[in-house]
């Protein structure tokens, strides 16, 4: 029985894992919140002064079934806003990876989001017929 080259044994461990990867499918989303916001980022000095500059990026904010997921979208150019559909409540469809969330647009446009965070969505109250205060 011959043994494998080390060369063969690194070029099977690089091209494998990829051949048995698969994509998630999409699930449909609820956008809860989406804020523009903007950070400030040092541009050069001018004797012991920054000179800055703010980049604006949107902060977004989609539940999917019990889990909330904070995404940043950073946009090419400081004009570019977030498309006019993403308003909360509306939903969207989605694919979440470990530190990404790609959206699904109906012009087959995909928009990348990096997750910033991950909360427990607040569990619904169910409605009470009865008017608060009163047992």
């Amino acid at each position: 029985m011959k043994l494998l080259s080390v060369r063969t044994v690194f070029l099977l461990a690089l091209l494998l894992p990829p051949l048995h990867a698969a994509n998630k499918p999409y699930q449909t989303g609820r956008i809860v919140a989406v804020q523009r916001k903007s950070r400030e980022r040092i541009l050069y000095y001018v004797v012991n002064t920054p000179v800055t500059k703010d980049d604006p990026y949107y902060e977004v904010s989609i539940q999917f079934s019990d889990i909330i997921y904070d995404a940043e979208y950073t946009p090419r150019h400081a004009s570019d806003t977030v498309p006019d559909e993403w308003t909360a409540g509306s939903e969207i469809q989605a694919r979440v990876d470990k530190r990404h969330i790609s959206v699904q647009r109906p012009s087959e446009v995909i928009w990348n989001l990096v997750i910033v965070k991950r909360r427990p969505a607040a569990p619904e109250k169910p409605p009470t017929d009865s008017p608060p205060g009163k047992n």
